[in-house]
């Protein structure tokens, strides 16, 4: 199942003459060396898992598609590659024509952005830019590179309103926006949007929408090794066999309350078979009888293995609960064994979606704690914390810490690295058909998830393992 395909045969004269598609300023082609039979395009994706997008390549642009769902239409994004003329409606398959209109066509690579969420911010962080986004609605973003430009006045913060999403800025190429706003017409040449990730069912579904926006940036080779990997430790994670079934409460200030959605999804990923104990409070009740309900949640939950609150130290969430519930959650196993953990703030909203990989490792080091993940205590994880004794919190960095927001980096620390038996996860076995074979490949192709073990790697990178388990991808 190949979704990453690089066009190995385009002539070095072509691709001299046209464009070089990643890193710099835009680079446009030259109208004049360009006689539109060449592939702008060398290297595509094809999401494997993620159903409410897709895009069909052809030689000097792209037909972006955002799928559509029960209560919003489908909608066509023609991106055709700057400096070529864009293609005329008529030339555009039969079968999309009716729903194109000239808000449908967008020059490539974009310049800059408007984003309408925090969320889409760890997305721009894998594919290198960060520097486009120009305004946005996203407060309190954890990466030092954007917080850096909100200080130099580079990136401008508007306050969260319904009004912005009525009309959008005029000095940006793009709006990316949450599905629904696109529907509007807006008064300037801003092309909008939709953004699904949150109506897809998977969390590898979601994490694929990285691909989706490096459609819009050109950045399909830069991306593809990074998404392989996060699906190879993700299903390699999910795979192992899980020696502990333990017993939890999820259970805070967001989220919801029943399954399927994709803590769930998450949860049973890392080793969960029994009923998953939920707020049961009804939010929009008064808060006598919301917190009647939370108290009769707790107790239900009173022989929970872990407890995981959600909400944020920085809003004295945990205080807060814990004040009106301490009672209740003294009594409970997860309380009188330390395992209570908290969401690391703000990189639950940032990074959970596009590394749903690290999500269940670092699940995986709290509940299984006989299996190796790649971290050795909770200093190690990345989104959960100690509640009780906040060990293991980590401040948000600030923008000193900002590098280079033009460099994709991505840290791998998982499981599917190649052997080396001092971080084995130890519910593996090990493969006896060549000491270099990745565990992923080996689990993943045994169980059915790939057709074909080759196709599994769509990138052009080397994946290097170090002595400590884990990979840094410089990209």
């Amino acid at each position: 199942m190949t979704r990453f395909l690089a066009a190995i045969g385009l002539a070095a004269s072509a691709s001299a003459n046209l464009i070089l598609t990643e890193g710099g300023e835009r680079q446009c082609v030259d109208p004049n060396r360009c006689n539109g039979n060449e592939d702008l395009f060398p290297f595509k994706v094809q999401p494997n898992f993620s159903t409410l997008w897709d895009v069909e390549y052809k030689k000097t642009y792209k037909i972006i598609t955002i799928k559509g769902t029960p209560d919003e239409p489908e909608k066509h994004i023609i991106g055709y590659q700057c400096g070529t003329t864009p293609p005329a409606i008529s030339e555009l398959p039969s079968n999309i024509q009716s729903d194109v209109t000239s808000d449908s066509f967008l020059e490539l690579p974009v310049r800059t952005a408007y984003v309408a969420s925090s969320t889409y911010v760890g997305f721009y962080e894998l594919i290198g830019e960060i520097g486009t986004i120009k305004v946005s609605n996203a407060a309190g973003v954890a990466n030092p590179c954007y917080q850096k430009q909100t200080e130099n006045s580079q990136t401008t913060e508007l306050p969260f309103s319904n009004d912005n999403f009525k009309v959008f800025p005029t000095n940006v190429d793009v709006a990316f926006a949450s599905a629904g706003p696109y529907g509007l017409k807006t008064e300037n040449a801003t092309v909008v949007i939709p953004v699904k990730e949150n109506k897809e069912t998977t969390n590898l579904a979601k994490a694929e929408w990285v691909e989706f926006f490096a459609l819009f940036y050109n950045k399909e080779q830069t991306v593809a090794g990074v998404i392989d990997t996060i699906e190879e430790e993700y299903l390699c994670a999910k795979n192992v066999e899980k020696p502990v079934e333990p017993k939890v409460a999820w259970m805070g200030e967001f989220d919801g309350n029943k399954c399927p959605n994709y803590y769930c999804e998450l949860l049973k990923d890392a080793g969960v078979t029994d009923e998953i104990f939920f707020n049961s409070g009804d939010y929009t009740a008064n808060e006598t009888l919301r917190e009647e309900l939370n108290r009769k949640a707790l107790e239900a939950a009173v022989d929970a293995d872990y407890f995981f609150f959600q909400g944020f130290k920085s809003y004295g969430a945990w205080d807060n609960f814990f004040k009106k519930h301490n009672d209740t959650i003294r009594t409970m196993k997860a309380y009188k064994n330390g395992n209570i953990y908290s969401h690391m703030e703000r990189n639950w909203f940032e990074s959970r979606l596009p590394t749903p990989n690290e999500v269940l490792l670092d699940l995986i080091a709290i509940m299984q704690p006989t299996l190796t993940s790649g971290r050795s205590s909770i200093e190690d994880n990345k989104f959960f914390y100690e509640t009780l004794t906040e060990k293991g919190y980590k401040e948000m960095p600030t923008s000193a810490s900002c590098v280079d927001p033009s460099q994709p980096v991505y840290v791998t620390r998982g499981c599917n690295r190649r052997v080396q038996d001092d971080f084995i996860p130890k519910g593996f076995k090990k493969p006896l058909e060549s000491e270099g074979a990745s565990f992923c490949e080996k689990i993943n192709n045994n169980n059915g998830v790939y057709d074909n073990v080759a196709s599994l790697t769509r990138a052009t990178a080397v994946l290097t393992t170090m002595s400590l388990g884990f990979t840094v991808f410089f990209l």
